[in-house]
C-alpha cells in the first residue's frame, strides 16, 4: 500500500512539474504576472530577485524600467516620460529582452522566425514610414497584443535594419509588408502594449 502511495504522490509531483514548464512566462495578457495598466510600484512586487534600474528615453515619448538579474536585462516597463518618477505611474507597454522567457510554445528571444513560423503559422513583416518604419513581426496562430521585433542573427540589438525582404517595386510607398525575410532572421525582442 505504501508503495502505491509514494508511486501515486511521485506522478502527482511529476505532473505539477511538467504543467510549470508548460506554462509560458509571456502571454497575451501578461509577463510574469505584470500586465499594462499595473503601476510601477505593483510590477516591482511581482518579481522578486531582480533588480530594477530607470531608463531615461528608452525610446520615443517613453522611459523605462527595466529588471535585471546577474547583469541580464529581463524585460523592461515602460511609462510616459515625465519630469518625476512615481511609483504610481501606469504602465504603458512591456518588452522581454531575454531567451530566459517564453511565451506560448516556447517562443522566446533568440529563436529563428523560421522554428518560430512552425509554431505559430505563416509569418508577415512589416513597417510604417510614419511609424519611424519600426519593423514588426505578426504570425498567423500567434497570441493577440504581442508585437515582435526581428534582427539578423549576427546583428547587434536594436541595430536597426530589416530582416523582411520587401517588393523593391513598392519601396516609394509609406506602409509595406512582405511574407519573406533573410534566413538568419530572429527575435528580437516581444512586446506588449
Amino acid at each position: 500500500m505504501r508503495t502505491v502511495i509514494c508511486a501515486l504522490t511521485i506522478m502527482a509531483l511529476s505532473a505539477a512539474a511538467a504543467m510549470a514548464e508548460d506554462r509560458p512566462d509571456i502571454t497575451s495578457e501578461s509577463v510574469l504576472e505584470i500586465k499594462v495598466g499595473m503601476t510601477l510600484a505593483q510590477a516591482r512586487k511581482k518579481t522578486h530577485g531582480l533588480k530594477w534600474t530607470y531608463e531615461p528615453r528608452f525610446m520615443v515619448d517613453f522611459s523605462a524600467d527595466c529588471a535585471s538579474k546577474g547583469g541580464e536585462i529581463i524585460l523592461c516597463v515602460l511609462v510616459y516620460e515625465e519630469p518625476k518618477r512615481k511609483a504610481d505611474m501606469k504602465i504603458q507597454g512591456i518588452v522581454v529582452m531575454s531567451d530566459k522567457l517564453s511565451a506560448r510554445d516556447g517562443v522566446r528571444i533568440g529563436m529563428p522566425l523560421s522554428e518560430a513560423a512552425k509554431r505559430w503559422g505563416a509569418v508577415e513583416l512589416s513597417f510604417n514610414h510614419a511609424d519611424e518604419a519600426r519593423e514588426y513581426v505578426a504570425f498567423a496562430k500567434g497570441p493577440k497584443r504581442i508585437s515582435i521585433r526581428a534582427r539578423r542573427a549576427d546583428a547587434e540589438r536594436f541595430a536597426g535594419g530589416h530582416v523582411g525582404v520587401y517588393p523593391e517595386d513598392k519601396a516609394g510607398e509609406e506602409f509595406q509588408k512582405t511574407t519573406r525575410h533573410h534566413p538568419g532572421a530572429v527575435i528580437d525582442s516581444i512586446w506588449l502594449f
